[in-house]
């Protein structure tokens, strides 16, 4: 007996796009380091049309419609995929103070 096919189902599109920030992670990671360095923070939140734009490395990665969910991703993408702790304040420009 043939089986049968499961129905497309869409997903959703995902608030912020990581696979747009170039490099592989390793050389993301190098990158945001030398730019703490420099005294340059490698994410930024800025208001943009919609919401908030969550920009990481010089690269808009999404727009969030709250800045308390584009800080949450900041944290996110910089703590777990740049390695750059937990003090987000020191390398996110715009972070918002909660």
């Amino acid at each position: 007996m043939p089986r049968k096919k499961a129905a497309a189902v869409d997903k959703p599109k995902p608030l912020f796009d990581l696979s747009l920030v170039p490099g592989t992670p390793r050389e993301q990671k190098d990158l945001a380091s030398k730019m703490l360095i420099r005294r340059q923070k490698p994410i930024a939140i800025e208001k943009a049309s919609g919401g908030y734009a969550l920009k990481v490395l010089g690269t808009v990665i999404g727009v969030a419609p709250t800045k308390e969910i584009a800080c949450s991703a900041a944290y996110t993408v910089g703590n777990y995929r740049l390695g750059l702790g937990d003090f987000v304040s020191t390398y996110v420009e715009g972070y918002c103070k909660r």
